[in-house]
């Protein structure tokens, strides 16, 4: 081997990716709303949250192929009623597109009320809260308790900590004060809640505990896998934009699609992306598009 030459393969460095040259699309119109509303009972002007949590979860999953092998099928389905019933705040931002504002007020007044609850993800890649109706969230504790794993002690404490969230005195607009938690559980209770997910240390500050919920993690991380899939597929492009015929062309060509995302549906994901700003639809004269913000 000639001297100075290393005995080890320098790796060549990677080609940077090229954005595919065409032409800019053309807008008519920016911040438009995704949702066909002239094919639905509901208008777009008409803020329900509960309508848009059921209407977001709808639609949250395609189709399972008939080709998919029989054991992937049922590990999907499994996955799917695995994972609870949440939506994003963003999600209900892009759905109620020019009223973003009234739905920060009626989820408000809906936490006040008992009629939905929140849960803060405490993850700096996601900017909203997820919201759950009171009823799901409700019905999610009933199942733990009744599942058979789960042992007489924790069925009397989940049994408990169902009462405190529905107690009209227990404040869920922001963390609950461990002082407040202490007048109602010990702290061996709290601990263990803490175990089971029901209950978050605020990351910034001990003395605060925020109610969440099992699982839902999961959620957040089929979203970033979306996003990350979606913004790679714009940025391809030389205007970081693309049509929706063709990016549901390649989100369904995608070989994740199934194994990842476990058949997550676009529609889903896009509502999103526009909610939290990452990405705007604008029309163009062969339908909507889409561009990076």
């Amino acid at each position: 081997m000639a001297a100075g030459i290393s005995a080890f393969k320098v790796a060549k460095p990677r080609a940077k990716r090229v954005p595919k040259d065409r032409q800019r699309l053309e807008a008519l119109r920016s911040g438009v709303n995704i949702e066909d509303w002239d094919d639905h009972d509901n208008d777009a002007n008409e803020v329900d949250i509960v309508s848009g949590v059921r209407r977001i979860l709808r639609y949250q999953w395609a189709g399972i192929p008939d080709q998919l092998n029989s054991d992937f099928k049922e590990h999907i389905v499994k996955f799917r009623n695995f994972l609870p019933s949440l939506v994003s705040r963003s999600q209900l931002y892009s759905l109620f597109s020019q009223q973003q504002s009234l739905v920060d007020k009626l989820v408000a007044e809906m936490v006040s009320k008992k009629e939905i609850i929140k849960i803060v993800t405490q993850n700096a890649r996601v900017k909203n809260d997820l919201i759950m109706t009171m009823d799901d969230y409700v019905e999610f504790l009933n199942g733990q308790i009744a599942a058979e794993k789960t042992t007489q002690h924790n069925k009397a404490l989940l049994g408990k900590f169902k009462s405190f969230v529905l107690d009209k005195e227990t404040d869920l607009s922001n963390a609950v004060l461990r002082g407040e938690l202490i007048k109602r559980f010990t702290i061996e209770e709290i601990k263990k809640l803490t175990e089971l997910e029901f209950l978050s240390l605020v990351t910034s500050d001990s003395d605060r505990l925020f109610v969440i919920m099992p699982r839902f993690g999961f959620i957040v991380t089929l979203y970033l896998k979306a996003k990350t899939f979606i913004i790679r597929t714009l940025n391809a492009t030389k205007w970081k934009e693309m049509p929706h015929k063709e990016l549901v062309e390649k989100w369904d060509k995608n070989k994740a699609r199934f194994k990842d995302f476990k058949g997550l549906s676009l529609l889903w994901a896009l509502h999103y992306l526009i909610g939290e700003g990452v990405i705007e639809a604008f029309e163009t004269f062969d339908g909507n598009a889409y561009k990076v913000l």
